[in-house]
């Protein structure tokens, strides 16, 4: 089946999370629209990267598809089009690409123009909803203490579990895996993991309010309580010893992102908090090198801090870190940042074999 898919600006990011639906044959119609062939259709409404996907259509097939008397279209003179070409159209209404209208996503429908008599019809829509719900309902509560958006988190166990299955050529089922996030926080990756059926390990130096908030989670039904969920104390910088660990398949995680920083933190001072991020990953690496030894191949996708008002990155040398431990990695350079924010991510992917 063809689809197309409506994303953001990241393509770099967008065409890695694909992994997750082993996305074929994939072409950029234009900006911000893209048309894939995929098997793994159920997958489509938990991938992140897509803000709307739907089928790709003909005009005759469209027609008989099109049974909202309101339809939803990029811009007017594309609505006009629509109207003349089906007269049981009544209205359409202007909504922005990238955008969810929820007039015409609970009532209407959507049709995106694809070229020359090829049509979208969208079938879904990202889950707004649910990122909201995960992000701002925190014991203390929005987003000012840096925590992971939930968009992001999904983006990640998508390209995990994308990679994961090309690592061990063949596809698994949610139960199967069991998500590790050694930099849980408050628990925004293990707490998703498991709303979406994945087994999760989460760790940190302190986990009491990710235990907290699992609580108040699973009492508000976004956690399952059927699904396996640990919340451990361990220091990324110390040894692994626990066996628990040894259960991960994938490793998700934003890592660490630094002390905080504002439009007047001097550039001598952000070189001081890269250097210390830097040495907590590059001992992170090793001590995970060395644990997966003679261990089962797990795949890790996390995020690396970037200081973008001054440009300063440590990427390249955790690659070169993971190189000199004999691990292949690699990083998608593109930063993902969202409007006015100082600090970004690069997201890095390894595979242990």
């Amino acid at each position: 089946m063809k689809y197309f898919g409506i994303i953001g600006e990241n393509e770099e990011l967008v065409h890695n999370a694909l992994s997750y639906l082993h996305a074929t044959n994939i072409i950029v119609i234009k900006k911000n629209i893209i048309s894939f062939e995929t098997e793994f259709h159920h997958r489509l409404q938990t991938c992140a990267s897509l803000i709307k996907w739907g089928i790709v259509l003909d005009h005759q097939t469209l027609e008989k598809k099109i049974i909202s008397d309101t339809v939803g279209v990029a811009d007017n003179k594309f609505g006009v089009h629509l109207k003349k070409q089906f007269n049981l159209l009544k209205r359409f209404k202007l909504v922005e690409l990238i955008h969810t209208d929820l007039e015409i996503k609970n009532e209407g429908q959507e049709v995106v123009s694809l070229g020359e008599n090829i049509y979208g019809l969208v079938q879904g829509y990202q889950n707004i909803s649910l990122y909201e719900t995960i992000d701002f309902n925190k014991p203390v509560g929005g987003m000012g203490i840096g925590m992971m958006p939930s968009k992001l988190a999904l983006t990640l166990i998508n390209i995990g579990v994308g990679e994961y299955e090309d690592l061990s050529s063949s596809t698994v089922q949610n139960g199967q895996l069991t998500i590790r996030d050694p930099f849980c926080g408050f628990g925004t990756t293990n707490f998703l993991a498991n709303h979406l059926g994945y087994n999760t390990i989460g760790s940190d130096i302190n986990t009491t309010q990710a235990k907290q908030n699992r609580k108040r989670r699973i009492n508000k039904t976004l956690s399952q309580e059927t699904v396996k969920s640990f919340f451990l104390k361990q220091d990324v910088t110390k040894e692994l010893k626990s066996p628990i660990f040894r259960h991960a398949t994938i490793i998700v995680s934003e890592g660490r992102l630094g002390n905080t920083v504002t439009s007047r933190t001097a550039p001598a001072t952000m070189h001081m908090y890269a250097s210390q991020v830097q040495t907590v990953y590059t001992v992170f690496a090793k001590n995970l090198t060395e644990y997966q030894k003679d261990k089962k191949p797990v795949t890790l996708i996390m995020t690396i801090p970037v200081w973008l008002k001054y440009e300063i990155s440590i990427s390249q040398t955790i690659l070169e870190q993971f190189a000199s431990l004999g691990r292949t990695a690699r990083l998608i350079e593109q930063p993902y940042s969202r409007e006015k924010q100082l600090v970004g991510r690069q997201i890095l992917i390894a595979n242990f074999l």
